[in-house]
């Protein structure tokens, strides 16, 4: 375990911005079976390629403090993240502390963490697993409790990360491919303390076949940010700890590794991680813009009502008509975009059709959550919602940086906007939401960015 902030005793009169961090490596100590492709089939895990980690913030204000708490995890549905937000707040011993839990949604992590995220999909929680993942959690803030507060100044920066992914509907279609970069500075000594990143892209370069728990490419863009400015560090002088750093998956429904990929292997894992790390360090390097030392956070719970489901007759047709086009790709290489297009289409259809099964709720309990530190926000919602919803969160807010944050405090599944739902997409067809849901979430959006400026 890493941890930061037991080196500087924070001036009892000091009235800026302070920080406490510390990082875990929470990869289970027992096999099971991966989350986050269904065509693994209960298949259980051969070993760790790279560790797993759980990162704990708290930047706080004399009057205000909030926590992020991120997880390499496919998702963290409402149970889970209501347990691990309660086993920070029992190891710091500070019941009222706001905090943001939110998943990479890595497919190369615990099933046993989650279960079925998702009415449409299989899978159990296994009880000893997720204890093993709090326990772990409620140790990380006991031990970032006994650290000293840092004061630091806070400042921000973003970098184009071109290559890393691309709109997987349309690889000309709409996507962000800033990494944006939150760093926490030493007000004593100016050495960096601690680094809130960002980035849209799905942690999907490895594939089914693999068996190994991975973060895939959030990892390796951690470590290699992380040992870059620890060197940038120690060239300074600084002798403070290394520093912490925390992966925020942004607005990533339509985005991924599909059209970028080279491969499905850890070299390519390896590439495209430098090219977030590249673009983190940059943002870094460069002069950021410095943010004013005041903290907010809100939260609400917004009601949606669910989509209308077909019939169980239109939805066997729906499976039949997308199994007659994926023969049509029989022969090709399993890489090619177009093949994983026609499987996704297939995959979406089945779960379509396990939802009319399942008939599940028709209100949808939807926990969004600003926070702000001076005149920078982010937004952070349940679902995976596609780049265009995101862009347009982004294009009415009133905050001149605003970052649109998925997989967090809860899974819903897919919000897709309009177009998906013409096309059928897997992710429209597996959804539980209406088309008429993404300018809802906008508006929300929009009301408590302007609630919280």
């Amino acid at each position: 375990m890493i941890e930061s902030g037991t080196t500087v005793q924070a001036d009892r009169e000091y009235g800026g911005l302070w920080m406490r961090a510390g990082v875990r490596d929470v990869t289970p100590s027992i096999s099971g079976p991966l989350a986050g492709f269904e065509a693994r089939r209960g298949r259980s895990s051969t070993g760790r390629q790279d560790a797993l980690e759980a990162a704990l913030l708290i930047v706080g204000d004399p009057r205000s403090r909030v926590a992020w708490l991120t997880i390499d995890v496919i998702a963290v549905p409402s149970p889970l993240a209501m347990r691990l937000r309660d086993a920070v707040r029992t190891g710091l011993n500070e019941q009222s502390l706001p905090v943001v839990v939110a998943a990479s949604h890595t497919h190369s992590a615990p099933l046993d963490w989650v279960g079925s995220i998702h009415p449409g999909h299989s899978g159990e929680s296994d009880q000893f697993v997720v204890s093993e993942l709090v326990d772990h959690v409620r140790a990380l803030a006991a031990s970032i409790s006994m650290q000293s507060q840092v004061p630091v100044v806070a400042g921000w920066a973003e970098r184009q990360a071109v290559g890393l992914g691309a709109n997987r509907l349309d690889p000309q279609g709409p996507h962000d491919d800033r990494v944006g970069v939150l760093a926490l500075r030493s007000v004593q000594n100016g050495a960096l303390r601690a680094v809130l990143f960002d980035a849209a892209t799905h942690p999907t370069v490895y594939g089914p076949d693999n068996l190994r728990w991975s973060a895939d490419w959030p990892g390796v863009a951690r470590r290699v940010m992380r040992a870059a400015a620890a060197e940038m560090n120690s060239a300074a002088g600084h002798i403070d700890p290394e520093p912490i750093f925390l992966f925020l998956q942004g607005a990533t429904g339509d985005v991924s590794t599909r059209f970028t990929r080279r491969g499905n292997d850890a070299v390519e894992v390896a590439r495209l991680g430098a090219i977030a790390a590249a673009a983190g360090i940059a943002a870094i390097a460069h002069d950021a813009r410095p943010l004013s030392s005041r903290v907010r956070h809100i939260a609400r719970v917004v009601d949606f009502e669910r989509r209308v489901l077909p019939s169980r007759e239109a939805a066997e047709r729906e499976v039949s008509e997308a199994v007659s086009a994926r023969e049509g790709t029989a022969g090709l290489s399993p890489i090619k975009p177009q093949v994983r297009l026609a499987q996704s289409r297939v995959e979406g259809a089945l779960v379509q059709r396990a939802l009319v099964d399942a008939d599940p709720a028709r209100v949808i309990a939807c926990e969004m959550s600003v926070t702000a530190i001076g005149d920078a926000a982010w937004i952070h919602v349940p679902v995976e919602l596609f780049s265009s919803i995101g862009e347009r969160i982004r294009a009415g807010s009133p905050f001149p940086t605003t970052r649109v944050i998925g997989y967090a405090d809860g899974y819903l599944g897919y919000l897709p906007d309009e177009p998906a739902f013409v096309q059928g997409t897997y992710e429209a067809l597996s959804s539980l939401f209406p088309a008429e849901a993404a300018d809802r979430l906008v508006r929300e959006a929009w009301e408590m960015l302007e609630e919280i400026r």
